[in-house]
């Protein structure tokens, strides 16, 4: 079922992966749900209508069909290992309950930008720096600072993503600065995370997730 270089050769081949991701990952789900409404930091949930969220995004009432997104994502960029289907698959689930991402372009880029960051393996680093660099992070995570490796829990590396490009503590930028329901400067919104540094390549990526994730929304 799988290539000699251990991607998938058919779509079909990873609808077992994907069923099996998404069962490892039920009580993390869960655990990240619960964390979003109780910290209204990362989360409007609780202090925006839902209506007016709904308006930008269908993602809090439909979810996006895994096989479909999948697809898309072998056709455009290559095949894809197991690990990637369940860093991939868990970054959907993160997105379909993130309130802070009312927008596409919100969603696209964030993917964009951890394709680039995590050289395509979507999956966790442990983050290290000095004092200053950590306590940026204090009003969503205490400690990081002797425990770096608490940013590879995958539920805690999306607390730490969503928090600075939703705020700009990272560069003094933020997603609304470049991104909403009808702009979408995927070029510049680089400035978020590092400068232009690859900027033209991350907005490729930006604009094929964004045609990626509205074709997988689930009917």
């Amino acid at each position: 079922m799988t290539n000699k270089t251990g991607g998938y050769s058919d779509t079909s081949a990873i609808d077992a992966e994907i069923a099996a991701a998404e069962a490892a990952l039920a009580v993390a789900k869960s655990g990240f749900s619960s964390t979003l409404v109780a910290n209204p930091t990362v989360s409007r949930l609780v202090t925006e209508p839902a209506t007016e969220i709904a308006e930008a995004s269908p993602k809090l009432v439909q979810q996006f069909n895994r096989q479909t997104f999948f697809a898309g994502y072998k056709k455009s960029f290559g095949n894809l290992t197991q690990s990637q289907v369940e860093g991939l698959n868990f970054l959907l689930s993160s997105l379909e309950q993130d309130a802070e991402l009312p927008y596409w372009t919100y969603m696209a880029y964030r993917l964009a930008t951890l394709k680039h960051e995590t050289a395509n393996t979507f999956a966790s680093i442990t983050e290290y720096g000095r004092v200053s660099y950590f306590n940026k992070y204090d009003p969503v995570l205490a400690n990081l600072v002797n425990n770096p490796e608490l940013a590879l829990d995958p539920a805690i590396a999306y607390k730490i993503m969503s928090y600075g490009m939703c705020t700009g503590v990272f560069t003094g930028k933020k997603l609304s600065d470049y991104l909403s329901k009808n702009k979408a400067d995927y070029y510049s919104a680089r400035r978020i995370i590092n400068s232009l540094d690859r900027a033209s390549t991350i907005k490729s990526y930006a604009i094929c997730f964004e045609k990626k994730l509205k074709n997988s929304i689930s009917h």
